[in-house]
């Protein structure tokens, strides 16, 4: 039987909210960084945030705003 751990789900949910999310994330850093490849390393580096810092995130808050934040 294998053992799924918190932290997995916390991965799972992450990434699900981060999939709903990444449009918006993407049109506003699109709107303020004019460098092609830089909004392409802005955007990755924004998504390994979020990732990590999930543990802080609150369901009670937007995902989007949070992320955006």
């Amino acid at each position: 039987v294998k053992r799924v751990s918190i932290v997995d789900e916390q991965i799972k949910q992450a990434t699900r909210l981060w999939t709903v999310a990444q449009p918006v994330v993407s049109a506003f850093v699109a709107s303020v960084v004019r460098d092609f490849s830089a909004r392409d390393d802005v955007l990755q580096e924004t998504a390994v945030a979020v990732i990590e810092s999930f543990d802080r995130y609150s369901p009670e808050r937007p995902f989007v705003a949070w992320a955006l934040g």
